[in-house]
């Protein structure tokens, strides 16, 4: 991340042809900003001080920016990497104030989708602060301690997921080096693959429908029986739920 050196763009001005392909982030383009990011032709203007505070790799970018370089309404303009919706949810938090975790003094469910952005952006960036505070809410609902795991009301009360995400999981786990999260996203990806498997072979309307549920929830407990799930689970050094648990598959929600 430290290494990452300002991209170099043509000479950009309001009023120049190029600039109508930018657009600008109306959320996150700030009347009073001193500086405009653009990502992926997404532009967001915002402040340098806010930003030099927050995050190193920021801080040195903009040290070594060339204030002679491009301009847009007058402001200085450096291109970054990063998917524009990542960056705009990190971006919210930083500069909106926006708080996904708590509304008042009670937790809010954050939306995996969201959860993924901060991580992705935060990590990218090494905004640390909102790095830590979005890992420690994942891994509330990503828990390897089976008693944790089988109270799904109170995972669901910290974050909105479906089986699908688990995927996703598996990457930002590898992405921060985060091997706890390893397990239970598996747990749930061996889920979808047995709901994918009966489906090809089971109706699911009408009266075949309980023989769909009858099947998946059979399917799982062979996988389990099999071995399938305990060779991970030797892996791990906390237990998690493997023969017997409940997978609570909404079979309408996995994404």
């Amino acid at each position: 991340m430290d290494d990452m050196q300002p991209q170099r763009r043509k000479r950009l001005r309001q009023d120049s042809p190029g600039s109508d392909s930018v657009q600008k982030a109306q959320e996150l383009w700030l009347d009073d900003g001193n500086i405009v990011l653009i990502a992926n032709n997404v532009a967001f203007r915002v402040y340098q001080g806010i930003l030099k505070d927050c995050s190193d790799v920021f801080r040195k970018r903009l040290k070594s920016m060339d204030q002679s370089d491009e301009r847009f309404e007058d402001c200085p303009v450096i291109s970054i990497e990063g998917d524009p919706a990542d960056l705009r949810h990190l971006f919210l938090v930083l500069f909106r104030r926006r708080n996904y975790f708590t509304q008042g003094d009670e937790p809010q469910t954050v939306p995996f989708t969201i959860l993924a952005s901060l991580i992705r952006a935060a990590h990218l960036y090494d905004v640390k602060d909102v790095l830590n505070d979005a890992m420690v809410r994942l891994q509330r609902y990503y828990t390897c301690h089976l008693d944790e795991w089988d109270d799904q009301t109170a995972r669901k009360r910290h974050v909105s997921a479906v089986l699908s995400d688990a995927v996703t999981v598996l990457e930002i786990s590898r992405l921060t080096g985060t091997p706890s999260l390893l397990l239970p996203a598996f747990i749930d990806c061996f889920v979808v693959i047995a709901v994918v498997v009966v489906v090809a072979v089971a109706p699911v309307d009408g009266a075949g429908r309980k023989d769909f549920d009858l099947a998946a929830e059979d399917h799982m407990n062979r996988l389990a029986a099999d071995g399938l799930i305990d060779a991970e689970l030797a892996r791990s050094k906390e237990a998690v739920p493997a023969r017997g648990m409940d997978v609570g598959v909404d079979y309408g929600n996995l994404g």
